[in-house]
């Protein structure tokens, strides 16, 4: 016979049913947590950080000379951008020159000109640290 809530209503547990009743409550309650893998409560880990670390400044020098020398040696249109416009300081753009007329009176390939560059800007860096 069913009752008004359906079979079995108003039957009582037996003594072994509550204590498997409450047991199945604290492993659902504690599943989350298990699941988890750790503490609720521990905060989150922070995140890796996304900025990578500042180029050394004697091969970002470097880098900008032998980019404009390229654009330069190869008359590629509008080399007539000033230093400041190409995004050089003065000594770089002295630099720059030396170098363009080297490489054009010795026939310089792009490896010798990277390695000049560099050694150009090795004295520009040391005279302005922070200007890089």
């Amino acid at each position: 016979m069913s009752g008004p809530v359906g079979p079995g209503y108003g039957r009582r547990m037996s003594r072994t049913s509550g204590p498997a009743v409450v047991l199945a409550v604290l492993a659902v309650a504690a599943l989350p947590v298990a699941c988890a893998g750790g503490d609720p409560a521990a905060p989150a880990p922070a995140p890796a950080p996304t900025t990578s670390p500042a180029p050394d400044p004697v091969v970002a020098c470097a880098g900008q000379l032998v980019y404009w020398a390229g654009q330069d040696l190869a008359g590629v249109p509008g080399e007539a951008y000033d230093y400041q416009h190409r995004g050089l300081t003065s000594e770089q753009n002295d630099a720059l020159r030396v170098l363009e007329e080297q490489a054009r009176a010795q026939g310089w390939g792009p490896d010798r000109i990277a390695a000049q560059a560099h050694a150009a800007c090795e004295p520009i860096v040391a005279a302005n640290p922070q200007g890089f």
